[in-house]
């Protein structure tokens, strides 16, 4: 085989494993972006709801609880998204709140679950 074959055909495997390469660092980091945009977006709804509900216990709790099972499901997707050392730690202590947590706190209800979810929000780091 002529040298100037061989390096033509090294040279062609080459590039074409390098931009493999770039093409799927770039993807990786549309797929985290979307992912940290999907979250927002859902914890940005949720705190309007939360916001705008009756102050009961009950009613808070109702919000709580019809969006928690979904909240728990994003933070696994996201979880290695967020680079903020107190995205797991805030997130954790949004995801366990208890009926107690509503029922046992003075002043507005509402308080409870949307301070903890602007907490959570502050973690959410765009970078």
């Amino acid at each position: 085989m002529n040298p100037e074959w061989v390096k033509l055909v090294i040279g062609v495997l080459g590039g074409g494993i390098i931009g493999a390469l770039i093409n799927s660092v770039c993807a990786a980091s549309r797929d985290r972006e979307a992912r940290r945009r999907g979250f927002r977006e859902f914890l940005g709804p949720w705190r309007s709801k939360a916001c705008r509900t009756e102050k009961t216990s009950d009613a808070v709790g109702a919000i709580y609880i019809t969006h928690v099972h979904e909240f728990n499901g994003w933070v696994e997707r996201v979880s290695g998204d967020f680079r903020h050392p107190e995205f797991i730690p805030e997130a954790t202590k949004l995801g366990n709140l208890l009926k107690g947590d509503f029922t046992n706190h003075v002043g507005n209800l509402q308080d409870v679950l949307c301070e903890r979810i602007d907490s959570l929000l502050t973690r959410c780091d765009t970078k």
